[in-house]
């Protein structure tokens, strides 16, 4: 993997979750689509273990350092940890899967994008609850996040469905190299 264009994309990715996400939440809610997210499913499907490993912990520090967390009393802030480490679960179980799936069919990318999303929300908020429940008293509630983040997990693989189309036009400048039946050759 070409980890200067893999900085590029992720630059371009996390702009659209920052500026895009409010603009196609649902009504008032705050079910939105992740756009790094998907990133992640097609990196992960798309190279070894160890890279998809790094290149998870770099999105999910980047989500934590752009998600404002909100205390009750206090000032708020930021946590570093979060996302960084339900990013790294969800490259795992999609590696984990990467053999039972087509690696470029556009359904795949959605599928695993939506369970991705879910892994990486349930680890967030568990995290998050139990930092909560210790010695900040944060201004967050586990069951309406919890249900709010399912919705979102279901929203980002049907935005991973279309981004799937795109990230089959930028496979080359991503510098992954296959062969003709989808196997990485070095």
């Amino acid at each position: 993997m070409n980890w200067v264009s893999f900085t590029i994309v992720t630059w371009l990715f996390l702009g659209l979750e920052l500026g895009l996400r409010d603009a196609l939440r649902l009504g008032d809610s705050s079910i939105g689509p992740s756009f790094v997210i998907p990133l992640l499913v097609y990196v992960t499907l798309s190279t070894p273990p160890r890279t998809a490993t790094w290149a998870a912990a770099f999105l999910g520090v980047l989500l934590d350092l752009s998600w404002l967390l909100v205390r009750g009393s206090g000032p708020a802030g930021y946590v570093i940890g979060p996302y960084a480490l339900g990013m790294i679960v969800s490259a795992q179980l999609v590696h984990a899967a990467r053999g039972l799936v087509i690696r470029n069919h556009p359904i795949a990318i959605a599928v695993l994008a939506g369970l991705a999303a879910m892994v990486t929300h349930i680890v967030v908020v568990a995290l998050l609850t139990l930092r909560g429940a210790g010695i900040d008293d944060l201004d967050f509630s586990p069951t309406g996040q919890l249900q709010a983040r399912l919705f979102s997990s279901i929203y980002t693989g049907a935005v991973a469905l279309v981004l799937s189309f795109i990230f089959r036009q930028i496979e080359p400048v991503m510098g992954f190299h296959l062969d003709r039946y989808g196997r990485h050759v070095r």
